[in-house]
């Protein structure tokens, strides 16, 4: 039994994989995204246009993060995971974000779902990234991963924005603004 489920984990095709991962594991990244080897975070997906001969190959062919979140640059890998030797968080994801990040803590009247549901890691790296914020991607790809094109593109505000990132004219967290414009940007006429 043993042998059969590690050549379906490491010999079949990614679809299957995904699969029985899923099976055993939370919080198992969406197929097709690269992971973090150090985590088992999702990270932003690298598009490639052949099959990489091993998951090893999508790591490599990444380029390096540049941005690293303090604790994780600075090796302090237990103050969110039970020892440094353990990929077993202390206490929920969310909690552990806001124990340092408490300025989300404040209600406001508009909080966006992944935030009202306390999914951070779903916008957000807890390691390292390339991308300002520590975001697994940036500007439309990352807003579009959740919100449906032709729903966003229908708007008439947005007719023109071309490839403005979002958070040009929208809070990613929370606002007292409809929509979650921020204070500078009129709202639009009905």
């Amino acid at each position: 039994m043993f042998i059969l489920l590690t050549a379906c984990l490491f010999g079949c095709v990614p679809e299957n994989k995904h699969r029985w991962l899923t099976t055993f594991f939370d919080g198992v990244p969406p197929l097709g995204g690269a992971t973090n080897t150090t985590s088992g975070v999702t990270a932003p997906a690298t598009p490639t246009t052949t099959k990489p001969a091993s998951p090893s190959a999508t790591v490599a062919s990444t380029k390096p993060s540049s941005i690293q979140h303090s604790p994780y640059s600075q090796r302090k890998c237990d103050a969110c995971h039970e020892s440094k030797f353990s990929h077993k968080l202390r206490a929920p994801a969310v909690d552990l974000c806001l124990s340092c990040h408490k300025k989300f803590l404040t209600p406001l009247k508009f909080v966006h779902a992944p935030v009202a549901s306390g999914f951070c890691l779903g916008c957000h790296d807890p390691h390292q990234s390339n991308e300002k914020f520590l975001l697994v991607q940036a500007g439309q790809p990352l807003c579009r991963a959740c919100h449906d094109a032709q729903d966003v593109d229908s708007i008439r505000a947005h007719a023109k924005i071309g490839t403005t990132a979002c958070q040009q004219c929208h809070e990613p967290h929370s606002s007292d603004r409809k929509d979650f414009l921020k204070p500078n940007v009129p709202i639009p006429p009905s």
